[in-house]
């Protein structure tokens, strides 16, 4: 019977240390294949060990290939000329790849590590991991964490002048994830201007949305306004500041103009709604009063006759009733009734 030694086994569970030994015969030859392997029961004895430190051994073996069992008759060791378990195979080694050195290096959205603060950055990221390891492990809010919203309002008031609302801030993973929630917001029926030059990468997200858009030349002091209105946008997309690739800054009357611009586009939408909101209720208040006529000669719905006979009859369906003291007193379901039915029929 097969035996084996624990006595440098580490800290390696019994299981895999057992797992490993088999496996190591079979491997070398020592256990031919076909050969049957001692039961669960009388090998854990041998060894001294219990019948689950077995059964995981042997259920190992067999997930890997190496043992196969048959019912009622046991385990034995597998052929692996033509078994399919997975070989170890070493790993090919791979060698770092040196990056290219540049006299300068004019690429986009890269930051010198000359000028970047890692101390600082160090220092407050281990502050944080400190201070706020509870909130580290909650998901933050589709919108980005409050405390970022309100450092980047501090920021726009402080450096921009823009008085933001933390709550109208959206803090997203990338420029595309969040020009997709703009569009998603303002339209995708929308024409969008871009300025020309410009950020390309602005194009090829519109582009990838299936939106219209169309690239307007800038001047000296950035969008040129005649050419805006003629090509019919919608919404203009502009760099907020500094411009790329041209380095202009917008001026000062310039950034007037978008600000009386977008008041004026504010007080319009607001007139819109409005105008919607008022339209829905005289709708509401017309679905309540039904048709009206005008109360004048020739217009009444009903006659009366009092003397010398009675008579009430309704113009509009011909219905008559003699008892014209039962209609004075409410009783109108007959004339109700032959006015639904008229309407149904389309004779009103």
């Amino acid at each position: 019977m097969l035996t084996y030694s624990f006595s440098k086994i580490g800290s390696e569970s019994l299981y895999m240390y057992l797992y490993k030994c088999i496996r190591e015969d079979i491997l070398t030859g020592k256990i031919t294949p076909g050969t049957k392997l001692p039961s669960k029961r009388s090998f854990a004895e041998n060894l001294g060990v219990s019948v689950i430190t077995v059964e995981n051994a042997y259920a190992q073996l067999v997930s890997e290939g190496y043992v196969y069992a048959l019912p009622k008759k046991g385990f034995f060791a597998a052929n692996l000329e033509k078994s399919t378990a997975p070989q170890k195979k070493e790993s090919p080694r791979t060698q770092m790849p040196v990056p290219p050195k540049y006299f300068a290096d004019f690429s986009s959205s890269r930051t010198d590590p000359q000028n970047f603060p890692f101390a600082t950055w160090a220092k407050l990221m281990r502050e944080i991991i400190s201070e706020k390891s509870a909130e580290l492990m909650v998901n933050a809010p589709c919108g980005g964490v409050f405390e970022l919203r309100c450092a980047i309002a501090e920021h726009l008031r402080e450096f921009r002048g823009i008085d933001a609302d933390p709550n109208c801030i959206v803090v997203g993973a990338g420029t595309e994830y969040l020009y997709g929630l703009l569009i998603q917001l303002l339209g995708f029926d929308k024409v969008y201007a871009l300025e020309d030059p410009g950020y390309r990468k602005i194009a090829q997200v519109y582009e990838s949305y299936g939106v219209q858009y169309r690239f307007t030349p800038m001047d000296k002091e950035g969008i040129d306004p005649k050419a805006l209105e003629k090509s019919g946008a919608d919404i203009l997309h502009i760099s907020p500041s500094h411009h790329f690739p041209t380095g202009i800054v917008v001026s000062s009357q310039v950034e007037r103009s978008h600000f009386q611009n977008l008041e004026n586009c504010k007080s319009m939408l607001r007139a819109k709604l409005a105008e919607i909101k008022e339209r829905e209720h005289l709708e509401k208040i017309s679905d309540i009063k039904g048709v009206q006529q005008k109360i004048e000669w020739g217009s009444q719905i009903r006659s009366y006759v009092f003397m010398p006979y009675t008579l009430a009859k309704d113009t509009r369906t011909g219905y008559e009733m003699g008892n014209i003291g039962a209609v004075m007193d409410g009783d109108l379901d007959g004339f109700i009734n032959a006015y639904l039915k008229a309407l149904s029929l389309g004779q009103i």
